[in-house]
């Protein structure tokens, strides 16, 4: 790891063309060292608990998704150091690390616990896919959330007869006066009890024309709190039991009339 913040990366040129020719290229590659440094000291400290407990499950109690002890406690352990959603930018409070550094994060955790690195690799790649796409205002809402680490993420994408085939999705988006609502099945969707779901639906409006395709066919955010406050539409039907990885959940998810937003 040591050799890319030292040979293989022009760093210079990266935080030049990022922060302009006054930044302080040293200053800057040694937080990037701090930050790795930091993040390996912990992921080593959470190895031996991960391991001992590789073989204990999530749970699901009243509708929600309970994560076995080591996996809760590496993501508090994470989030306490700021180490979770670490490529969002610094006006939403994020790091903004460079992608390599995320992996390299992600790499780590991974050795020290799967299970934990599921959490982690979606709670990264859902905030900055709201990031990149989302309207401003989605940012706004989420996307602090996001870096503190009191939201999680999961992508809501395969569906019981739909999986690599996308012309096949059938969770279907209504507009209603400006709002839409989902109605659908979510099938084997790590992290599966999140706050926030990024759900793959087709436009009702078009949906028989466009079955079979890829045409019509949205991403958006569904939270499983509404911004008033109130408890959106968004249920965990069941946990799934698996060979490995147990402590990564891994759910149905079912959307009735689902509030969400188009991103």
């Amino acid at each position: 790891i040591a050799l890319y913040l030292d040979r293989l990366i022009d760093w210079d040129d990266y935080f030049r063309l990022r922060k302009g020719d006054a930044v302080d290229v040293a200053a800057e590659r040694a937080a990037l060292r701090g930050v790795l440094e930091t993040c390996a000291e912990i992921c080593a400290s959470l190895e031996p608990a991960s391991r001992a407990g590789w073989w204990q499950a999530a749970t699901l109690e009243d509708g929600r998704v309970e994560p076995p002890a080591h996996v809760r406690e590496g993501y508090e352990k994470l989030r306490d150091a700021g180490l979770v959603a670490f490529g969002i930018s610094e006006r939403f409070g994020g790091f903004e690390l460079p992608t390599t550094i995320a992996n390299v994060i992600l790499q780590m955790i991974s050795r020290a616990d799967a299970a934990l690195m599921t959490v982690m690799g979606l709670q990264a790649g859902v905030a900055e896919d709201i990031q990149r796409y989302a309207p401003e205002e989605i940012c706004q809402r989420y996307l602090p959330g996001f870096v503190s680490g009191e939201l999680q993420g999961a992508m809501d994408l395969t569906e019981p007869a739909a999986g690599s085939d996308l012309g096949a999705i059938s969770t279907r988006a209504v507009e209603d006066a400006g709002r839409f609502f989902l109605d659908g099945q979510k099938i084997f969707i790590t992290n599966g009890g999140a706050e926030i779901h990024l759900v793959l639906a087709r436009d009702a409006e078009t949906f028989e024309l466009s079955k079979g395709t890829t045409k019509g066919l949205s991403l958006f955010l569904c939270p499983r709190t509404l911004p008033d406050g109130s408890a959106n539409r968004v249920r965990v039907e069941r946990l799934e039991h698996k060979l490995g990885i147990h402590g990564s959940p891994t759910a149905v998810v079912r959307f009735e009339r689902a509030e969400a937003w188009r991103i």
